[in-house]
């Protein structure tokens, strides 16, 4: 299939997204709703699931990517997936795919190699509206 998930999108879309964290590109205020860790996660994920192993060389260079790229983020939010307040999927989403990124995810947050000092780290969970009210608080908490 035309659209299946791949090691090359998800690395394309990690460059994208650190690209666009790049002081130098956004030099004001910005909120980002994807980053690389994300795609670095789904990079994890795929390789887990289909058992092709990505090369070590791009999982190498995207886990680089990931790590500069974080050294410029003040916070870190991260919607984690729950049972009790789902967070919908398209229909054309890949689920175990999306899930075990998931749970990727939230192991790399403890890295501290990847993460580094800088990024305050907030997960938030809740419905919708308990979601966007922490979110709300969390961006005026950061610019007060």
């Amino acid at each position: 299939m035309w659209d299946s998930p791949s090691a090359a999108s998800f690395a394309a879309q990690l460059r994208v997204s650190a690209d666009r964290l790049d002081p130098l590109e956004s030099p004001e205020n910005l909120i980002a709703e994807r980053g690389p860790i994300d795609f670095l996660a789904y990079l994890l994920a795929l390789e887990e699931l289909t058992g092709a192993s990505s090369s070590r060389q791009l999982l190498e260079r995207s886990t680089e990517i990931t790590r500069e790229a974080l050294s410029h983020v003040d916070l870190l939010v991260v919607l984690p997936l729950t049972a009790i307040d789902p967070i919908e999927a398209c229909i054309d989403e890949h689920l175990e795919l999306r899930n075990t990124m998931n749970d990727i995810l939230l192991d790399l947050l403890g890295d501290s190699d990847l993460i580094g000092q800088r990024p305050k780290i907030a997960e938030i969970t809740g419905d919708r509206d308990r979601r966007l009210t922490a979110l709300e608080a969390l961006a005026i908490q950061k610019t007060d």
